[in-house]
């Protein structure tokens, strides 16, 4: 997301909780999911953008259809953002 300083935050919530719930570990979701562990714990920390073909098989693999899936991640990144808005870029102080 542009402008965030902490991109996609419900997104990344979405994933861990569900993991999480499911009693999943980040190694075993991403063999269900076909991405590479590393690219999982980059999504999950914020550091890569997925894809939404990424985010397709992580709710395949997480057995959550996927519009369910966008719900809860725009429910809880509005949560987050109410709860602790973004700050805004530092170059625009």
């Amino acid at each position: 997301m542009a402008g965030s300083s902490e991109p996609q935050r419900g997104l990344r919530k979405a994933i861990e909780d569900l993991r999480q719930s499911r009693q999943m570990s980040p190694a075993e979701l991403a063999a269900r999911s076909g991405l590479d562990i590393q690219e999982l714990y980059e999504i999950e920390r914020g550091i890569l953008e997925p894809t939404w073909g990424d985010m397709r098989r992580v709710a395949k693999a997480l057995d959550v259809p996927f519009p369910e899936f966008c719900a809860l991640a725009e429910r809880l990144d509005s949560e987050l953002t109410s709860q602790n808005p973004p700050k805004p870029p530092k170059d625009l102080y």
